[in-house]
């Protein structure tokens, strides 16, 4: 395997090591790693946040990729956290070219070189974290949800011994819209407080993939190696939560199909793990607990 590699315009390789940019290879190790894309313009709540890490660790995940563009202190102190206990890998993230002034804010988000620039870190994912045997790619406000109780681990090894010439899994997506109404007032946490949900919904479906069988990967599709392809999970076996406002952009309406979803109430310990770490990085509730 090549140790060093160069780019040059002539026929000949340069012969100054100086030259050559070292070969990085992922270090081969068991588990789940889990690609968080791009934290950016103070975008996600760090109460918010706390809650995701938290989960991901109760779910089972090994390590987590974050790329930060630019965040407020209060999102680096739980950020900094989750790098001293090791589960979290944040690299920096820099928009290159032009325009020189564009963000990856909403009004940015149906131009073309929004899709340039968010799927640059999950091409880097990819490669990143290739060690790993399952590589997760959803956002800061998504996580996959197993409806027996059983960790993502035991359910990934379950579904790929069903589908044993996948690549990846994709699941359906329950919207938990933070614009409705509450359901459950009486709780501090946001994966508790809402259960009202939309019905499952094939929309801004994600996955999980076996970096071994996979060429690379995009938002929303993956790019098998030859002999492999993707299997949809059905919701009654798992579904990615994605708790968010009303998409009015896309949906053009919030009145859609709803139901009651009370499967976060398993998750007896998040809420003591949820208040330690806030403490820990003096981050406040967001939310009034109404009795």
């Amino acid at each position: 395997m090549p140790e060093y590699v160069t780019l040059t315009s002539s026929s000949k390789c340069p012969t100054d090591q100086k030259n050559f940019q070292k070969v990085l290879y992922p270090t081969k190790q068991p588990g789940i790693a889990l690609c968080g894309k791009i934290a950016h313009s103070g975008g996600i709540d760090p109460q918010k946040a706390i809650e995701w890490f938290e989960m991901q660790k109760l779910l089972g995940v090994d390590k987590i990729l974050i790329y930060d563009l630019g965040n407020p202190e209060g999102l680096t102190r739980v950020f900094r956290h989750y790098q001293q206990e090791g589960i979290l890998d944040l690299q920096p993230y820099e928009l290159i070219g032009e325009p020189k002034t564009r963000t990856l804010s909403e009004a940015y988000k149906h131009t073309a070189q929004f899709n340039y620039d968010e799927t640059l870190a999950v091409l880097e994912c990819r490669h990143r974290m290739a060690g790993y045997d399952y590589i997760i790619s959803h956002d800061v406000d998504e996580m996959i949800i197993p409806r027996k109780e059983v960790d993502l681990k035991t359910f990934f090894q379950e579904k790929w011994s069903q589908h044993p010439t996948a690549s990846a899994l994709f699941f359906h997506t329950e919207f938990f819209l933070t614009t409705w109404p509450a359901s459950n007032p009486e709780e501090q946490l946001m994966v508790k407080r809402f259960r009202n949900t939309t019905v499952p919904r094939w929309e801004c479906y994600k996955y999980v993939y076996q970096p071994s069988r996979v060429i690379t990967s995009i938002t929303h599709t993956v790019f098998s190696k030859p002999g492999f392809g993707n299997a949809n999970i059905q919701p009654t076996d798992a579904i990615l939560h994605h708790y968010r406002q009303c998409p009015e952009d896309t949906w053009k309406t919030c009145s859609v199909p709803s139901k009651i979803d009370d499967v976060m109430t398993r998750y007896k310990d998040l809420d003591q793990k949820v208040v330690k770490v806030r403490e820990a990085t003096s981050t406040q509730p967001i939310y009034k607990i109404i009795k």
